[in-house]
């Protein structure tokens, strides 16, 4: 799929959710052109989706019927990474998918760039 194709299609599914990216993930999103890997301090490692992973795992987790304001950024497994759609705040969030809707998602970095160093 096109750069051109991804980021229409991805402005579509934002406006389909009314999710708005908060600034340094849209940022980090646009120069992705595929999923990355980070690995925390912690040894966990995370993969961080690119565009056409991002709609296609909020998709099929069906992570706007569970949690309508949270999109799933990435995922270490069992748990997914997710930002706030709906106030811009850059802070990443995280959840173990089968509790997604149980519990409250735990704060687990203050952005974007936090998260990768």
């Amino acid at each position: 799929m096109s750069n051109t194709l991804l980021q229409a299609t991805l402005d579509a599914f934002k406006t389909t959710h009314h999710l708005t990216l908060p600034e340094r993930y849209a940022r980090f999103l646009t120069v992705q052109r595929d999923a990355t890997e980070i690995t925390t301090p912690e040894g966990d490692v995370i993969y961080l989706f690119a565009h056409g992973d991002l709609l296609e795992r909020n998709n099929t987790y069906a992570i706007q019927q569970v949690e309508p304001e949270y999109l799933l950024i990435g995922q270490d497994g069992d748990l997914g990474y997710f930002i706030h759609g709906k106030s811009r705040s850059e802070t990443i969030y995280r959840q173990d998918l089968g509790a997604l809707g149980a519990l409250p998602l735990e704060p687990v970095a203050k952005s974007i760039d936090q998260l990768l160093t």
